[in-house]
Formats: structure tokens, sequence, C-alpha cells
């Protein structure tokens, strides 16, 4: 979650974790998401909880396993 975070930014993201993962075993590919707002926002409640809602399909069918990140813990 940032202000100014970007599709190639997330996309770079994407790839170190899927580096980090192959590296050490884990049988996980790298999935990554971006939220573009002010991780301070007065609305950051909001904004999660609507990002939770959004993937929470894909969680679900366990097509991606989220954790804490820049901003959101």
């Amino acid at each position: 979650m940032l202000p100014d975070v970007t599709v190639e930014e997330v996309a770079w993201l994407v790839r170190a974790m899927s580096l980090k993962a192959a590296i050490f075993g884990i049988p996980v590919g790298g999935a990554k998401g971006g939220i573009c707002a002010d991780p301070n926002s007065e609305h950051r409640r909001e904004i999660l909880t609507s990002y939770a809602r959004y993937i929470a399909q894909f969680l679900k069918k366990a097509l991606y396993i989220p954790g804490s990140d820049m901003g959101t813990s």
C-alpha cells in the first residue's frame, strides 16, 4: 500500500518472490498485490477491507496466500 505503487513495481516483486520461494524450496509461487493508496489515510481500514473482499475469491481456492507487507501491517 503506497500512494505511488506501479504495475511495474508489483511485477518486479512477483519475480523476486518467485525466486525467493524457489531458492528456499517453498512450494508456492510469487503472487503479490498492490494497493495505490496512502497507508496513513483516514480510509485505510475501508481500503484494506475492500481489498480483502476482492481477494477472498482467490483465498477460497487457495490461489493466493497473503502476508503482511509494507503499509498494511
